[in-house]
């Protein structure tokens, strides 16, 4: 599986390798995420969660769920646990949209 060639599959690379040395600094934040969602979400929430997430075995995609020009939903292994992460870019290609959640497969349909 890989991510796709676009802006925001180009951040959804960068956001799994800076799980791994999180924190950020300011200007990494200032670099990758568009200012609307940082007067929501501080760089310091930001640096909050990735370093919750840190794993010194990085993290890793394990497949797309959905994606579209701005968008994508992924499933990525991080700190040995599987999350949904949906993220979105702006006009720019900055993040403007960011979420982890738990990774729950879908029931089997047969």
């Amino acid at each position: 599986m890989t991510v796709p060639d676009t802006q925001v599959g180009a951040q959804f690379t960068w956001l799994l390798g800076a799980v791994s040395t999180a924190p950020l600094s300011q200007q990494a934040i200032d670099t990758h995420f568009d200012s609307n969602f940082l007067r929501q979400v501080s760089g310091s929430k930001v640096n909050a969660v990735l370093t919750q997430l840190r794993s010194p075995s990085g993290a890793f995609l394990v497949g797309l769920l959905s994606q579209d020009a701005t968008s994508l939903q992924a499933v990525a292994t991080l700190r040995d646990t599987e999350l949904t992460v949906s993220i979105s870019v702006d006009g720019e290609g900055l993040i403007d949209g960011l979420l982890f959640k738990l990774y729950v497969p879908p029931p089997p349909t047969s």
